[in-house]
């Protein structure tokens, strides 16, 4: 038995579009096209310590309401379409621990302790402004940062945010990842970088607009991974940087460094990975055995 064509249509093209919606349904990068921060559904619930909407296509700003969230550890909210600044109330959360927002559109600076005061209500200045104080005379006197002292992993890498590096994220005692990579930083190291014992393990500001010499203390006694790379970092090479016993990958392409390779490099027992590429480096220091 034969049909018209115009018959077969009128049975085929509904089972299509059928076809087509629960594929829709199915595939999540469809579903995830509309998500907006609120659907996450836990921006409200004071008693929440983990938010996890990683990859589910949240698009537009960070709520100021992210520092009612007391008791919050973890904000995991990478690989997304979220935009707009990094809001400064995320410093009044003492419990906060990990802070991942890598793979996003966030643009505007790091924000300060300053800025923390301005983003609040009249109503609380007064006392935050007194625990911020408290914080900072410790700072000074090398006891730990204004805020966020529990944090041990910040990840911001692939997004737009400018500015300078803070000294602050050098003087966390409890930081141990911070990538700060593919963004559009600018200005020099925090003068504080090296100087001061960190407990840093991984360290990547690749592909920014750093500039300026390479610090010359390097007191980062448990630094794994370094990465420094496309910058605009000019200078030699410090031998110190030979100091971090734990360093297994060291890049430093494509900046402007200039002089020899330090022989330190070469005593580093654990170091696998290096890439000194794309700088005018003119040979290997000397090899003194002692």
């Amino acid at each position: 038995m034969t049909f018209p064509i115009s018959v077969l249509m009128v049975w085929l093209v509904p089972l299509l579009m059928l076809r087509v919606r629960a594929e829709q349904i199915a595939d999540p990068m469809v579903a995830q096209r509309t998500t907006t921060i609120d659907s996450c559904g836990t921006f409200h619930a004071n008693n929440a310590t983990i938010i996890n909407c990683v990859n589910k296509g949240v698009t537009g700003r960070l709520p100021l309401t992210l520092g009612a969230l007391e008791h919050m550890q973890s904000l995991y909210l990478n690989n997304n379409h979220i935009e707009g600044n990094i809001p400064a109330t995320l410093a009044k959360l003492d419990n906060l621990r990990n802070i991942h927002l890598q793979n996003n559109m966030i643009s505007g600076t790091m924000p300060e302790a300053e800025d923390l005061l301005k983003a609040l209500p009249e109503s609380e200045r007064a006392a935050v402004a007194i625990k911020l104080k408290k914080r900072s005379m410790k700072a000074e006197a090398g006891a730990g940062p204004k805020f966020l002292g529990q944090l041990s992993g910040l990840y911001l890498n692939h997004n737009k945010i400018s500015g300078t590096i803070s000294p602050e994220l050098f003087a966390m005692p409890q930081l141990t990842h911070l990538d700060l990579g593919e963004n559009q930083l600018s200005g020099s190291l925090p003068a504080n970088f090296g100087y001061q014992k960190s407990n840093i393990q991984w360290l990547r500001v690749e592909e920014n607009y750093l500039r300026g010499d390479l610090p010359q203390l390097w007191n980062f006694p448990f630094m794994e991974w370094l990465d420094l790379s496309a910058n605009n970092f000019s200078g030699y090479i410090p031998r110190k940087i030979g100091n971090m016993d734990k360093l297994w990958n060291l890049q430093l392409q494509d900046n402007f460094l200039s002089g020899t390779i330090p022989a330190s490099l070469t005593e580093l027992p654990h170091l696998c990975f290096v890439n000194l590429s794309g700088n005018n480096l003119t040979g290997c220091e000397d090899f003194v055995e002692h």
